[in-house]
């Protein structure tokens, strides 16, 4: 009886596993994104960064968000459960969020941060080994 019981409870318990958690299995494959927001060299905190790919068929855009912490870095997020962007050309927007409320100035995401278009709109290239820093570090001059 109580080996019935375990088999049972072994049975329920990996049945559990596979309904939670990790990505979906027709999931994008991602490279890892990560940067730092800056203005004038001083971080920029509570800023939006949204990668759109380009070049995606249409309704599997799979764009990417993240937010600047206080030293003005972000990671890319594709959703709950996949960290990272699609490979491939993407629309970078960054924008300001309401409500950033910090004493230094220099670290302020002021409403002007929703930015000239032409300095908060870019093109970025993801290869599939994904960007850490450079091509994904954005020092805005305006």
């Amino acid at each position: 009886m109580i080996r019935q019981l375990l088999s049972l409870s072994l049975i329920l318990v990996l049945t559990c596993c596979g309904c939670f958690g990790g990505a979906p299995a027709d999931a994008p494959e991602t490279a890892p994104v990560k940067g730092k927001v800056t203005r004038k060299g001083a971080p920029l905190v509570g800023v939006s960064v949204s990668f759109q790919p380009l070049d995606a068929p249409e309704g599997k855009s799979n764009p990417s968000n993240g937010f600047t912490d206080e030293q003005g870095n972000y990671e890319m997020i594709l959703n709950r459960s996949t960290m990272g962007v699609v490979p491939g050309r993407h629309r970078v927007r960054l924008t300001a969020q309401d409500g950033v409320d910090d004493e230094d100035e220099s670290k302020k995401a002021p409403d002007e941060v929703v930015i000239p278009i032409e300095v908060g709109t870019l093109e970025v290239t993801v290869p599939p080994e994904g960007l850490d820093g450079g091509d994904a570090n954005f020092d805005l001059d305006f």
